[in-house]
């Protein structure tokens, strides 16, 4: 007799982990036919270990010279929400330029993100940015 039920298959194990830089520039600028003069060169470099790790890393840094500076990364996965081991939702986590998480964003249900900084990480209200709007900076260690 055959069962009728079907049991999860396992993510399928992949041998290598594919890495990729390019270099890029904003958005809207003229190398991508939009309206902008490129100002500064950025390379993004994506590290996907989907296969081997559940994960995939998003890497934004200046080109050449300066990637110590500015640079921002990301990392994306299936977590836990902190406190709750059994409740698996889509996980962001944000590193600063030191290669530390600065904040985790963990999607709760269909409508709400929840922004978890680490320790020593205060979330600044009332940032007022160069078009007038206020927005959020994320400070500290």
């Amino acid at each position: 007799m055959q069962s009728t039920t079907q049991e999860a298959a396992a993510p399928a194990a992949v041998q290598d982990t594919a890495v990729s830089s390019v270099q890029v520039t904003h958005w809207n600028s003229i190398a991508y036919n939009g309206d902008l003069k490129p100002t500064c060169d950025y390379q993004m470099k994506i590290t996907d270990h989907r296969g081997t790790h559940g994960q995939v890393y998003l890497d934004v840094s200046p080109v050449e010279g300066h990637t110590d500076d500015l640079g921002i990364g990301l990392c994306a996965e299936i977590n836990a929400l902190p406190g709750s081991e059994d409740s698996h939702v889509p996980c962001i986590h944000v590193y600063g330029s030191d290669g530390n998480v600065v904040f985790s964003i963990f999607q709760d249900g269909l409508s709400r993100l929840i922004l978890r900084p680490e320790t020593g990480i205060r979330i600044v209200n009332g940032v007022r940015l160069p078009n007038g709007e206020y927005a959020y900076a994320v400070e500290g260690n």
